[in-house]
């Protein structure tokens, strides 16, 4: 009778055993069914989470792959509960107008500590939330702008720095309508780049993506399909996608300049009209906050 007994528990055992992992299986297979987005008309695996590079693996700190170009202050950049993609946490990013100047100007970004290939094709995924209302309120700036990413070049030795090849605004700096994303790309197939060449060769495009105020107190999921490349010939790529739908398509034209490093992502608010004086400084707001989350490079 013990011996039938321990059978029967056995059995019990491996039948629950089964359906766990059946079930487990299920709920993994249900959870990517639910990241599918549909891309130019293809679906795909979304790439949300899944090579995430933002936080540590115990996601109590800033990894590694970034650094910090940011004043020193405890509310500068910091990991955040406060509003999670996914139930994980985010990375906040504080600029104040009265923080010291980092670099130039007045920025709280973190850069990624290594740039790509020179010509290389990625695809970079990040999540971003404009806090709406209450004391950190991405609120309408009527002719200041700032950055909030971009992508910027890595000049060859004796060669200046230039505006970014890629650039996501929010505000006043390219349009009318203080309230709407702005892209601006950049490039220069001369060997030495200036901003002045740039902007005497009319080598400079700005795009309006549509408005941010729609997008306040809500996670925003943007990927750009980068191939680099200051020629047409070397046949670039620049795709814009805002959570899953293409809302730009830049193929075959040049979107970077001439050099032999590759771009640096940074991530972050750059805020350079409060580095300037008087009446090139027309910002009536002081302080900027942003969460990101969900950062990927492939």
């Amino acid at each position: 009778m013990k011996k039938v007994k321990a059978v029967f528990g056995l059995i019990v055992f491996v039948s629950l055993l089964f359906n766990t992992t059946v079930a487990s299986a299920a709920a993994v297979s249900k959870n990517k069914e639910n990241q599918v987005n549909r891309w130019g008309g293809q679906l795909i695996e979304s790439p949300m989470f899944e090579n995430d590079i933002l936080l540590n693996s115990a996601g109590k700190k800033l990894s590694s792959y970034w650094n910090r170009e940011m004043a020193n202050n405890t509310y500068s950049g910091a990991v955040s509960g406060e509003f999670l993609l996914n139930g994980l946490s985010s990375y906040r990013i504080e600029l104040r107008k009265d923080d010291k100047i980092v670099n130039g100007s007045k920025r709280s970004e973190i850069a990624a500590v290594r740039p790509c290939e020179a010509l290389a094709e990625k695809t970079y995924t990040f999540s971003t939330y404009l806090p709406d209302g209450g004391s950190e309120d991405y609120a309408y700036d009527p002719q200041g702008s700032e950055i909030i990413a971009q992508w910027h070049n890595t000049p060859d030795p004796g060669e200046d720095w230039t505006y970014p090849p890629l650039a996501l605004h929010t505000g006043a700096y390219y349009t009318n309508d203080a309230g709407h994303y702005i892209l601006e790309s950049n490039w220069d197939p001369s060997p030495m780049s200036t901003d002045e060449q740039i902007d005497n060769n009319g080598t400079r495009a700005r795009y309006d993506l549509g408005s941010y105020i729609e997008d306040k107190g809500k996670w925003v999921t943007w990927t750009f399909h980068i191939k680099w490349g200051w020629l047409e010939s070397q046949n670039p790529i620049l795709e814009v996608y805002k959570n899953g739908e293409k809302i730009l398509d830049l193929n075959g034209l040049p979107n970077t300049m001439n050099d032999k490093v590759g771009t640096v992502m940074k991530l972050g608010v750059y805020k350079w009209d409060w580095a300037q004086s008087g009446s090139n400084n027309k910002s009536i707001l002081s302080k900027r906050v942003v969460y990101y989350s969900n950062v990927s490079v492939e």
